[in-house]
This record gives C-alpha cells, structure tokens and sequence, in this order.
C-alpha cells in the first residue's frame, strides 16, 4: 500500500496493488478521501478498481471500487451476523447513516428475518 497527502484538496491518496496466482488478474484499486466533496454533492471516498491480464499487461475492466468496498462490508457484516447472532433476532442497530449502512441492512436482510 501508497498511500500520501496529495497536498492538494486536502486530499490522501493511495493504491493497493494484488495477484492470485489461482485466477488469471493482477489488480490495483486507487482512490483516497477527499474532505471537501460532500459540499460537491460527492462523497468522500474516492475509488476505482482496475483489473490487467497477467499474460499481457491489458486492463479488462475498470470497476467502481466504492461499489465493493460497500457490497464487501456489507457481505462481512451479515456473515459475522449469521454465526454471531441468534437465529431469531429480529431487530438491528446500525449506527451511522453513510453508504456502507445500506449495503449492510442489505446483506443482513438475506440472512435475518429483520422487522421493518
């Protein structure tokens, strides 16, 4: 992982790069937290995934890494609640209200009967 004040925005930027020698991608997702876009009507957080054949260096696919990032948590959280939580709970509290929460209730909808 990079990661370094942009010294511009106020912004940190970083890149994270990967390889699974199991399936045939190197990846690299680049983004930071920019402070002030909320006052642009964006969010905060910043970031894109891209994913290169290993075999010739060719981008297939540019990915919005904010999507999942938010699908990835989300997943966590609902596995963490099917083996954490009783089978018959039925109420959820999720504090904050950013984009991560609603992936979250998402997720935890699939594996708890939650009242809403």
């Amino acid at each position: 992982v990079v990661r370094e004040v942009v010294g511009h925005a106020d912004a940190v930027f970083g890149v994270k790069t990967g390889a699974d020698n199991s399936v045939p991608f190197l990846g690299l997702k680049a983004g930071g937290y920019w402070p002030h876009n909320l006052a642009r009507g964006l969010t905060n957080h910043q970031s894109s995934t891209l994913l290169f054949d290993p075999d010739t260096g060719r981008a297939l696919a540019l990915v919005s890494a904010n999507y999942l990032t938010g699908i990835r948590t989300g997943a966590a959280s609902a596995i963490a609640t099917k083996h954490l939580s009783r089978p018959d709970s039925e109420s959820l509290g999720i504090i904050g209200t950013g984009t991560q929460s609603v992936y979250q209730l998402k997720a935890t909808l699939a594996v708890r009967s939650i009242k809403t």
